[in-house]
């Protein structure tokens, strides 16, 4: 005989994307004329690794003396970036709102596990507040750990004590995912709360 699908009781949210968009062109708009030249400069500049760092955990004032010493004509890139966090996160993603809200109230026990600094955290709780119906929160920064890194998957689910079985984890990072599904859990690789709303109606959860 066919063994059960395990049930789903726990619902895992990454924030950057999934609950929150991540604008950093809209932290930086006055100093590129367009999206596709930040985008270009800041990969140039290395400007997402500097940032994952800012999320392991990493001072601003660390971060920031480090861009002052190798890269100095770019400091005012990154001081804008810290200057404008709150615009950076300030735009909740479409139709997700009502979905945290309604598996809280079917029950379901809801949970987040985000690469995000502390500070970022803080202005993305004012633009989120339905943030404040999870359980608890892993955040990078605060456990010195990041995704995909199987570690801080490991410590979310040791950490809130989640049967990994009984786990859906949802990010829009396909390696994110694949991390999850290693450690046990089942993924859902986010697009939009549409797909994530038909996918929770087929797990019987919405």
């Amino acid at each position: 005989m066919p063994h059960p699908i395990p049930s789903i009781k726990n619902v895992v949210f990454d924030i950057g994307n999934v609950i929150i968009q991540w604008q950093p062109y809209e932290a930086l708009k006055s100093i590129f004329p367009d999206p596709e030249a930040m985008h270009r400069t800041l990969i140039e500049i290395g400007f997402f690794e500097w940032n994952i760092e800012q999320d392991r955990g990493r001072s601003w004032e660390d971060g920031l003396a480090l861009i002052a010493e190798t890269q100095p004509e770019y400091l005012h890139i990154f001081e804008a970036y810290l200057r404008n966090l709150d615009t950076a996160h300030s735009k909740q993603v479409d139709g997700i709102k009502h979905i945290v809200e309604k598996l809280h109230a079917n029950a379901m026990d809801l949970y987040g596990l985000s690469n995000i600094s502390n500070e970022a955290y803080q202005h993305v709780l004012t633009a989120a507040p339905h943030l404040n119906l999870l359980q608890h929160a892993t955040i990078s920064a605060e456990v010195g750990m990041v995704k995909p890194d199987r570690d801080i998957f490991e410590y979310c689910l040791r950490h809130d004590n989640l049967d990994p079985v009984e786990t859906l984890f949802i990010d829009d990072s396909l390696a994110n995912c694949k991390s999850a599904v290693a450690c046990g859990m089942k993924a859902h690789l986010f697009k939009n709360a549409e797909n994530l709303a038909q996918e929770l109606i087929e797990l019987g959860l919405y």
